[in-house]
């Protein structure tokens, strides 16, 4: 099972991402094993959260999937309230098929920016995603807003769920978005 937890000690304090084993349905090992990290600027959900100079970032919505010898864990980043709020992903290219045993790597690295899914010409707050595959084609589901929806300080609030497909090769993920189709 992947959650997220919080950490409030070292440079990045803040929401991350855990897997730990399920003993049954409802019971974890207690053995979390840490997924995926906050490494970026662009992880900052709210500066000076508690306390001042101390930013909190949140790395959280996990989502996991795999395709042929690569695993992907896919996470919402920051907070839908900021231009840079993104969907990214770690992976991890073997066989292991126990997932507290897997590394998994921030893509392309810790220090790079590089969302799939983020603010573009047509729309934001694009977030907490889940994905289907239908036909050999993958799919995002996910929440964003229309910046031109005409509902001034009520579109703030205004997210609803979109569609897209996602292409996945080779331990790269990316997405093709259109405003009016899939």
């Amino acid at each position: 099972m992947f959650y997220s937890s919080n950490r409030y000690e070292g440079d990045r304090v803040g929401t991350y991402i855990v897997v730990d084993r399920l003993l049954d349905p409802y019971t974890p090992e207690g053995k979390p094993h840490t997924v995926v990290v906050p490494t970026l600027d662009e992880d900052i959900y709210r500066k000076d959260r508690f306390k001042k100079g101390e930013h909190w970032h949140t790395i959280e919505g996990a989502f996991y999937l795999r395709e042929g010898d690569w695993h992907y864990v896919m996470y919402s980043g920051n907070c839908f309230e900021q231009p840079t709020y993104y969907v990214g992903y770690a992976r991890a290219k073997t066989d292991e098929n126990d997932l507290t045993k897997i590394e998994f790597e921030k893509y392309p690295d810790d220090n790079t920016y590089s969302p799939v899914l983020s603010a573009n010409e047509f729309e934001e707050g694009t977030g907490h995603h889940s994905m289907i595959k239908e036909d050999g084609q993958w799919y995002a589901i996910y929440h964003a807003r229309d910046y031109d929806d005409g509902l001034g300080a009520d579109a703030f609030d205004a997210r609803n769920a979109r569609i897209c497909k996602m292409h996945i090769k080779d331990g790269i993920i990316t997405a093709e978005r259109y405003k009016d189709k899939i």
